[in-house]
């Protein structure tokens, strides 16, 4: 039988600092700079400790991928999904939605202005995120599909 928890919890985190132009010229194949890349090594311990999930869904950028390498998290299930890139606070709700219910704790990677947006609807209140930051929020719902604006309670914001 399936337990579902009457509580889900979900960490945002931007990905770190990147490079301004990308050897192809395209925003999804920007790198992450030499500061966003030691930004990383200096926090992943903290970061490791807090980041306890069953499952990471990260956008299939380049610099997203890379951010999620070098934190070197034990994972259970990762995937890389393209339309976490460049997507809406809407587009991220809807991605959300769709976890299956079982899931309790979820890491999403991804990018501003989606995730500050994300971050802001959920908690009703207006945050920015940093690169390399993360937000551990706390849904009171039993099922992901039930998110709306202002059920989260923020409770961890690193950076």
């Amino acid at each position: 039988m399936i337990s579902i928890s009457d509580h889900k919890k979900v960490f945002l985190l931007r990905h770190s600092d990147a490079e301004y132009i990308s050897k192809s010229g395209t925003d999804f194949d920007r790198k992450l700079s030499q500061e966003g890349q030691q930004k990383i090594l200096h926090y992943k311990e903290k970061y490791q400790h807090v980041l306890n999930v069953e499952a990471v869904f990260c956008s299939s950028s380049h610099r997203t991928r890379e951010t999620l390498r070098l934190l070197n998290l034990p994972i259970i299930a990762c995937s890389f999904h393209d339309e976490l890139y460049g997507a809406t606070t809407y587009e991220l709700i809807s991605f959300l939605q769709a976890i299956p219910p079982f899931a309790t704790s979820v890491l999403l990677v991804g990018h501003n202005p989606g995730l500050s947006d994300l971050v802001s609807y959920l908690i009703d209140e207006r945050i920015d995120m940093n690169p390399f930051q993360l937000i551990e929020i706390e849904l009171e719902i039993s099922e992901w599909k039930l998110i709306s604006k202002g059920i989260g309670i923020e409770k961890r914001n690193l950076f």
